[in-house]
């Protein structure tokens, strides 16, 4: 877990959500996994569910879309069973928190 992961999962903490961090997902029949999701929060109260992948990475745009698709994509696909005996929302509010970006010539990414 990097130092943003940290911020951002204590962050979600402290405003009342119950948090999930590194899990992996996806097993692999011959071992391993799919991916790892970083931080995923759930606030009951709020009934808000959301999935951050903080990264301090330098890739490249195109790198970037590619990665966070796929980690994105098994967030949708895994998220709902990690809470169990928690009725949770449909939506998951999906975040890419970038410690270098520039928003000039992208504004979304992975979706």
């Amino acid at each position: 877990m990097n130092h943003l992961e940290q911020l951002v999962a204590e962050w979600y903490e402290y405003r009342g959500y119950f948090v999930r961090r590194n899990i992996q997902v996806g097993p692999r029949a011959n071992g391993g996994y799919e991916c790892e999701l970083d931080v995923v929060a759930f606030h009951p109260g709020q009934q808000h569910l959301v999935h951050i992948e903080p990264s301090m990475d330098a890739h490249s745009w195109a790198k970037r879309e590619q990665r966070y698709g796929k980690k994105f994509e098994a967030g949708r696909q895994h998220i709902p069973a990690l809470f169990d005996g928690i009725s949770l929302p449909k939506e998951i509010e999906q975040i890419a928190l970038l410690g270098f970006a520039s928003n000039a010539n992208v504004k979304t990414l992975a979706g």
